[in-house]
């Protein structure tokens, strides 16, 4: 028997996961997720006042885990992303985000489904309360790019974010893998040499 109020609200989080990973947001059944937490229909809206409540609150759990994630890598590895060019910081960025999946695999694939999430709405209002993440952290770093010369100036930098957002957040989708049997040390090599491919079209003086 569930008694805390932390302990319902843990088991609804740890049900939606399972639901939200497994399923898109329309798809999803909060009676199932009620069901799987083994709580009452009034234990859950006692704590969310809907499912999009706690699909947010789910997200937002999956945010803190990714920047808490990245803090202490950075912390551990103070020099790591000193310096680097463009290209290099994306491939070190790639690096730590693998690692991540390693960690919360369960987070990892939560991410990856809300970026091809059919919901627009849904989508718009979880940006809306917590920001769009890696979309907004590739913008001053194409701007910085383009004022080094890292990157082509004859391109638009609104379509160049486009491309690259599009490209990172699709990377599963172009290089496919298996999440139940990740070899990571290859799948970051892939991850790698799909920067290379995506460098060479974007990069400054990559079609001699």
């Amino acid at each position: 028997m569930i008694e805390s109020h932390f302990e319902k609200k843990q088991a609804l989080l740890e049900a939606a996961l399972d639901e939200f990973t497994a399923y898109e947001y329309d798809e999803a059944s909060l009676n199932r997720i009620i069901k799987q937490a083994g709580v009452s229909k009034g234990s859950f809206y006692h704590h969310y006042e809907d499912k999009l409540e706690l699909y947010l609150s789910l997200m937002a759990e999956v945010s803190r885990a990714k920047v808490d994630f990245f803090q202490q890598w950075q912390a551990a590895h103070p020099d790591a992303l000193a310096g680097k060019g463009f290209f290099e910081l994306l491939k070190q960025q790639g690096k730590i985000a693998l690692l991540f999946a390693r960690e919360y695999p369960q987070y990892a694939q939560l991410g990856q489904r809300f970026i091809v999430e059919k919901n627009k709405d849904v989508k718009a209002y979880v940006w809306e309360k917590l920001g769009q993440g890696a979309e907004d952290y590739l913008r001053p770093l194409i701007e910085g790019a383009i004022a080094r010369g890292e990157l082509r100036g004859d391109f638009p930098p609104a379509l160049i974010h486009k491309l690259l957002s599009y490209l990172l957040n699709h990377f599963d989708r172009i290089i496919p893998y298996d999440r139940t049997a990740v070899d990571y040390e290859e799948l970051l090599s892939d991850y790698e040499r799909y920067l290379d491919f995506i460098q060479h079209g974007l990069g400054k003086g990559g079609d001699n």
